[in-house]
């Protein structure tokens, strides 16, 4: 599925493919592993026993989840999401 996003509106669009963003993400200081997928063309965020979020794209290999304040940034080969919510923890991609 090749979902995409523009800048500046709200749908997906042909500019951002959500499929690179799609894994489980790993960090041994956190007890849990985030998983993201994709869901309505959203790209959804999980971790065990949590409700799934849903990240609207808001810059180059960044998404953003206004409600709760949440940032993701993946680096450039989206070997790494750096998530920003008040501070920041980087999870690495394991799958």
């Amino acid at each position: 599925v090749n979902n995409t996003w523009t800048a500046g509106k709200s749908e997906l669009e042909k500019d951002v493919i959500l499929d690179p963003y799609f894994g489980i993400f790993g960090n041994k200081q956190v007890p849990f592993k985030l998983t993201f997928s994709e869901e309505n063309n959203m790209l959804k965020g999980e971790a065990p026993g949590q409700t799934p979020l849903y990240f609207e794209p808001s810059g180059k290999d960044r998404f953003k989840h206004e409600a709760f304040g949440i940032e993701l940034q993946f680096n450039e080969t989206k070997t790494e999401v750096k998530l920003i919510q008040g501070g920041e923890i980087t999870f690495t991609r394991e799958k």
